[in-house]
């Protein structure tokens, strides 16, 4: 996850401060597969077919509160639910940091977030999100 918060005046831009940490789409995954791990413990841990899995559950649940998840192989594949309230349960610690880090990264350009509010010599007028893991809802 990368951050940057940017000044921009008279069509310039200037980037004030930036940070981040090493979290993201494929963090998101794991936790996931994690979940589909503890719902099956019979299967193969961390197959690549269970993390395909994991990651097609992540895209679903940006728009979809639960999603059935059909694993195994032959005749007979299991069909487990992922429900998007364990999703965000399973990320608390990850948007904890990444929470943690735009903190940080606003202290170095001067400036306050919620809850404190929006104070100091530069005003948040646009939040941008890249990358696919900012779809995620949570």
């Amino acid at each position: 996850t990368d951050i940057s918060f940017v000044e921009s005046w008279s069509g310039c831009l200037e980037v004030v401060a930036t940070g981040g940490i090493p979290v993201g789409g494929q963090d998101f995954d794991r936790r996931l597969l994690e979940i589909l791990e503890r719902k099956n413990p019979g299967g193969s841990p961390g197959s690549s077919g269970l993390l395909r899995a994991a990651e097609e559950a992540k895209i679903s649940l940006t728009t979809n509160d639960e999603v059935s998840v059909s694993i195994g192989v032959g005749d007979s594949p299991e069909t487990l639910t992922l429900t998007r309230e364990e999703f965000e349960e399973a990320l608390q610690s990850d948007l904890q940091r990444i929470s943690e880090a735009i903190q940080e990264t606003a202290q170095r350009a001067g400036v306050a977030l919620p809850p404190a509010g929006i104070a100091g010599p530069l005003h948040v007028s646009r939040l941008v999100m890249a990358g696919g893991a900012s779809f995620v809802p949570a």
